[in-house]
């Protein structure tokens, strides 16, 4: 709850939290609107044509929530130009103090088309991706998260990496792995000889160089 409210999030997404649960989070926050993921959840809204978000509507389940994107996928108007700011990512760079940098529109679809057109990847479809990367650096963020669903892919998250989840989130078969070296060092040292890695068909590494002879010991 400090962090809801250190960082006046306006918005708090959830899960699996109960109507009263969420109610007491917004009473003891500064969060005007939740979202709760959670399958036992069905669309509480019964939505056809344009949907006009109202105050009534402060909580919402995932699956109402998806259904209002479908409606209103093609009725999207973005005042936003390419040069606008988009996001504000820190730091440490070659300095090693913390620095912001501001990224625009323009910037976040360049590296989207860099890293599809280098990877080969952009019109694979009916693909799964996985970042592996910390959000907080601009690899993590811009070029595997949001790139991911630019690309109009399912991405999976792995916040968390050590040799008890590795094979936790390679069950969940992704396609392209969003990684470094360290990230596939881990995969050659603790996934299983008996999982199939046939699914995967790109690993595009970020962070540091992948050598030689990384490269020959993931193939």
């Amino acid at each position: 709850m400090s962090y809801l409210n250190h960082y006046q999030s306006p918005l708090f997404i959830n899960f699996n939290k109960t109507a009263d649960d969420n109610k007491e989070i917004k009473a003891k926050s500064n969060v005007k609107y939740i979202v709760t993921l959670s399958d036992a959840l069905k669309n509480s809204l019964d939505i056809a044509g344009d949907y006009h978000k109202n105050v009534s509507d402060e909580f919402i389940d995932f699956h109402t929530l998806g259904s209002i994107a479908k409606c209103q996928k093609n009725n999207i108007h973005l005042p936003n130009k390419g040069g606008d700011d988009s996001l504000i990512l820190y730091t440490s760079g070659s300095t090693g103090q913390p620095k912001a940098v501001v990224l625009t529109n323009k910037n976040i679809l360049a590296a989207q088309m860099y890293a599809g057109n280098t990877s080969h990847t952009e019109n694979m479809t009916g693909r799964k991706t996985m970042s592996c990367v910390p959000l907080r650096y601009p690899y993590g963020m811009v070029t595997s998260v949001l790139t991911s669903l630019l690309w109009g892919k399912e991405i999976i998250m792995a916040p968390y990496w050590d040799s008890n989840t590795v094979e936790y989130y390679f069950k969940k078969e992704p396609n392209i792995i969003f990684g470094s070296p360290a990230i596939l060092e881990l995969m050659i040292r603790f996934l299983p000889d008996t999982i199939d890695l046939s699914y995967v068909s790109h690993f595009i590494p970020g962070g540091d160089f992948l050598t030689v002879q990384h490269a020959n010991k993931g193939i």
